[in-house]
């Protein structure tokens, strides 16, 4: 190891100057309708010319006890512990391993900022102790326009504070637990690649003080110029107590699951030709043909506060918190999630879009809020799920939405609810954006209404009787927007008398495929080709269409596939054909 002239390893890309933060956080500025970012982890440039503080050490530990700068070179096999306040570490192409211990250790806020390609490991041929590679018990800052590598036996880096990431590289291997934990979490112009772990990728959790919502702790924010590729994880790509705000920046997030055999029919996956499949809860009657997930393994995940008190006999005991205040907020980046869990979940809380570029991929639900699921932009391209979008209530005022979903495409619902109380609070409402569902369930599902007043939604439903392209307990309002929409002739459920823009429903007499075409004279009004969209289509023998151009008593053309009907309208609903399977809601 060596100490070098600290202007000769100068860097300018935004360090902390004597390892402190500017953190300001208001505690009623986070706005759910709102992509403002009420945390700055601002940081002051280091420009200081001092000569660089040296020390003695010994072969196996250097221990910093005076402020300063200190610059780490070649190699060295011990530990470093930071015994003072005002220290900033500068690793230029540093090599330093140690076993069954920590690499850097911090009792103080700690600065490190990186030069060249350095290696901090704790991995070795025996290990008799997990440990992480850099910890502290206060902030952790990492800055520059190097790239560390981190082997660790435990966690890569984990602190009782924030964690800044502010520049260069982290390629981290992770063993028993995270890749990086904090209690908060600020990423800004750096790359971070988490290629192992036995837990969560990003992990912010507050300590055990924190027993209910505190939107000061528990966070995770991503800003644009940062980087994240996650991959070998069996947990969470990232994981937050209270909240998550990404406003930019690219996400490739890949988790492994961990399976057990099932112990109840809820979350059940079936085993085919080595592919788990989940099926409904329902269905899984003999629950030793299943399997269900052994830990969470979600691509972004929210709320998770928990915290344990001893009782009057001493026991231990856990508690967890339900807040609806839990949140994710997403306003851009490029975001590519493939997991068997869900790819984006708020427990108990909200999830807002406002804009990014989604590619999807899951076994299981691609984007589920307990609360609220509100959609004002992005591009959102859901490849595979189980089912697409989900929420208490599913709202959907923009962007450009693409589903594709073996079970229902769009669902409101909420099972800690009485069916009577879902009835009277879930909702899907459309009113801007343009929604295309392929479902091997219900296109559009809700247990309570479903309204539409805007925008453009299609449908590619199954022909199977019990699904149908729009379902709902609490009736289907159309006010509004372009519709287009096939399914089973079973179940078609008919709109209310509430609806105020005209609607055709058409029964075929035979399943048919191919695309939708509606023409008035010989214009075109609307289209909807499903393998176009999707790649194929569905069969369908029922067709729901309602658009912003109808006019009653005009006569239209309607092609699907080989068949063309001519529908004139004469009310705000009319019907060719005959549907509904007898003795079933919906049927007409």
């Amino acid at each position: 190891m060596a100490c070098r002239e600290n202007n000769s390893f100068l860097d300018t890309s935004g360090s902390n100057k004597h390892g402190s933060t500017n953190e300001v956080m208001s505690s009623n500025s986070i706005e759910k309708e709102s992509s403002s970012a009420v945390i700055n982890a601002n940081s002051s440039l280091k420009t200081s010319s001092k000569t660089p503080t040296e020390i003695e050490y010994g072969t196996e530990e250097m221990r910093i006890t005076t402020a300063g700068d200190y610059f780490i070179t070649d190699t060295f096999n011990g530990t470093i512990k930071v015994k003072a306040e005002n220290v900033s570490l500068f690793l230029d192409n540093a090599n330093i391993s140690v076993s069954n211990t920590k690499v850097i250790s911090s009792d103080y806020d700690l600065v490190i900022s990186l030069i060249g390609t350095s290696t901090l490991s704790n991995v070795s041929e025996i290990v008799t102790k997990t440990t992480n590679v850099i910890s502290g018990l206060g902030n952790i800052t990492i800055q520059g326009s190097g790239t560390l590598n981190i082997n660790a036996t435990k966690s890569g880096i984990n602190c009782a504070g924030a964690f800044y990431g502010l520049g260069g590289t982290l390629n981290i291997a992770a063993g028993t637990h995270y890749g990086i934990s904090a209690d908060r979490i600020i990423l800004k112009t750096i790359t971070i690649i988490v290629t192992s772990g036995g837990k969560d990728a990003i992990h912010a959790e507050s300590d055990n003080s924190v027993q209910n919502y505190d939107a000061t702790r528990g966070y995770v924010i991503i800003e644009q110029g940062a980087s994240i590729s996650v991959s070998g994880i069996y947990g969470d790509g990232i994981q937050a107590d209270t909240f998550v705000l990404i406003s930019g920046g690219t996400l490739n997030i890949e988790t492994l699951p961990t399976w057990v055999k099932a112990t109840s029919n809820k979350g059940c996956y079936q085993l085919i030709n080595g592919v788990y499949t989940k099926v409904a809860q329902d269905e899984a009657r003999n629950i030793s043909n299943y399997w269900q997930l052994d830990v969470s393994s979600k691509g972004i995940k929210v709320g998770e506060i928990d915290y344990e008190t001893i009782d009057a006999n001493g026991n231990t005991v856990s508690h967890v918190v339900s807040s609806d205040e839990y949140l994710i907020t997403i306003d851009d980046g490029s975001i590519t999630i493939n997991t068997t869990d869900d790819a984006i979940h708020a427990n108990s809380g909200d999830i807002i879009i406002n804009g990014g570029t989604f590619n999807l991929a899951t076994s299981d639900d691609a984007i589920i809020a307990d609360n609220h699921l509100k959609i004002h932009g992005g591009n959102i391209n859901i490849s595979k799920s189980y089912e697409g979008l989900e929420g208490q209530t599913v709202e959907i005022t923009g962007g450009i939405n693409k589903i594709v979903s073996t079970d229902d495409g769009i669902n409101a619902a909420n099972s800690n609810l009485t069916k009577a109380q879902q009835k009277s609070l879930c909702n899907v409402t459309i009113s801007g954006g343009q929604t295309y569902v392929s479902a091997g369930g219900d296109g559009v599902d809700s247990n309570g209404s479903i309204s539409i007043s805007g925008g453009e939604l299609y449908v590619d439903g199954t022909t199977y009787y019990m699904d149908s392209a729009l379902d709902s307990d609490g009736g289907i309002v159309i006010t509004g927007g372009t519709i287009i929409a096939t399914g089973s002739s079973g179940m078609v459920e008919t709109p209310t008398s509430s609806s105020t823009q005209y609607i055709i429903m058409i029964t075929l007499s035979s399943v048919t495929s191919g695309p939708v075409s509606v023409f008035y004279n010989d214009t075109v009004l609307a289209s909807f080709d499903a393998a176009e969209i999707f790649g194929v289509g569905q069969s369908y023998q029922s067709i729901i269409i309602s658009l912003p151009s109808f006019i009653n008593g005009n006569t239209y053309t309607v092609i699907s596939g080989s068949v063309t009907t001519a529908v004139q309208i004469t009310s705000i609903i009319t019907k060719v054909g005959s549907s509904g399977w007898p003795g079933w809601p919906g049927g007409w």
